[in-house]
């Protein structure tokens, strides 16, 4: 066998045992992430919060860019009333990838989750500026309307309508806002459509009964009242 021959084995040999290592390496450090994040995620839901942010921080430490463990990290600082805390992870957080549309729908929806809808609704804003998301239309919609901002909501719901004109969940929640904001004949028109269209909820008859009364209409509430009782054929 000639010098160039075994040179090029024992290249090969240490190549691979170099992947091997390498693939090693990270199998233990995905793994010992993965553990430590389902196990803080496991504590948060059962409320051991300094459980949890134990965990979590272990998993921040080895994956320090990872936006899922940083919005837990937040949450949980946040059940433990630590203000303070709050706001530095946010802060990280918020340096996390800055640019990147992923990355800031991740922090609108941490805001969310803090309740803390004037930011939500800041980061939302800005990221229909790029990309007209479903879902995040229906987000901004939802912080508009915990803020009580009914009349902007109203327009946003109903381009969300024009996409999905046969979501009742989107109907309902349409003809709600209207309700709070005392549009009470959109609000009516919305509950019998959803009702004439077969829906079988107590809820909603109900709700149109309410809303009936509170338009003057008691003798067409009494009736709706009445088939409440009796429950929605």
């Amino acid at each position: 066998m000639s010098i160039d021959t075994k040179t090029s084995k024992t290249v090969i040999i240490l190549s691979a045992l170099l992947i091997i290592i390498i693939t090693s390496i990270i199998f233990c450090y995905t793994q010992s992430y993965y553990k430590n994040f389902v196990r803080g995620e496991r504590c948060f839901k059962q409320d051991k919060y300094d459980q949890a942010l134990t965990y979590f921080i272990s998993a921040f430490e080895e994956k320090p860019k990872n936006l899922e463990v940083s919005q837990y990290i937040v949450w949980t600082y946040a059940k433990l009333n630590r203000q303070q805390d709050v706001a530095k992870a946010l802060q990280i957080m918020s340096e996390i990838d800055p640019g990147n549309w992923e990355a800031k729908k991740w922090l609108g929806d941490t805001y969310y989750g803090l309740d803390n809808f004037a930011k939500a609704e800041e980061c939302y804003k800005d990221l229909l500026l790029v990309n007209r998301d479903f879902s995040l239309s229906m987000k901004l919609a939802e912080v508009l309307v915990w803020q009580k901002k009914y009349t902007e909501a109203i327009p946003v719901l109903k381009e969300l309508l024009q996409q999905r004109p046969n979501d009742y969940q989107l109907i309902e929640f349409l003809a709600d806002v209207y309700s709070w904001q005392k549009e009470y004949d959109e609000a009516i028109m919305l509950y019998k459509q959803l009702l004439s269209e077969g829906s079988t909820s107590k809820e909603i008859a109900l709700k149109l009964a309410e809303i009936l009364r509170f338009a003057g209409r008691d003798a067409e509430a009494a009736k709706i009242y009445n088939q409440y009782l009796k429950g929605v054929k």
